[in-house]
């Protein structure tokens, strides 16, 4: 089992925008999802000119973009500009932040044990407090919360 990498003043810089999103009140994108043989697909419809967070990723898995451009802003400060169509991984401990440049869709792939939505989030994503716990329960030393 691989040791997540974690970017603790990343992960706090991604809160602050969040946090500023909150205050302004941002719509929910649309979305929509399905199981088949052990996997959860969940797409989602990005508008024009959105800005969006992602949830702290637990696991690797494919995303494919089918439709549009958007850019994310990496970890290190710089850009990636991603256009359809494009299938990548995604690696465990990934956040991202990114803006959308026109419509765009997004579908995500992942193995799963979990029957429901809410079962598949608890099982794929970390909350912002278990990104502190490293799988072997070591402390990553970084941002203090709650």
């Amino acid at each position: 089992m691989s040791t997540l990498q974690i970017n603790p003043k990343y992960h706090d810089f991604v809160d602050a925008i969040e946090a500023k999103m909150n205050d302004v009140g941002c719509d929910e994108f649309e979305m929509s999802d399905f199981f088949c043989g052990g996997m959860y697909v969940r797409t989602i419809f990005i508008p024009a000119g959105s800005y969006l967070t992602s949830k702290i990723h637990k696991f690797e898995h494919t995303f494919f973009i089918a439709e549009g451009n958007i850019t994310i802003f990496t970890e290190d400060g710089g850009e990636e500009t991603l256009e359809a169509p494009y299938l990548g991984i995604t690696t465990p401990g990934t956040r991202r932040f990114a803006r959308c440049n026109t419509n765009t869709i997004w579908t995500t792939h992942h193995r799963v044990e979990g029957h429901t939505a809410e079962e598949v989030e608890k099982e794929i994503i970390m909350t912002r407090i278990e990104h502190l716990k490293l799988q072997e329960g070591a402390i990553c030393r970084g941002s203090e919360l709650e």
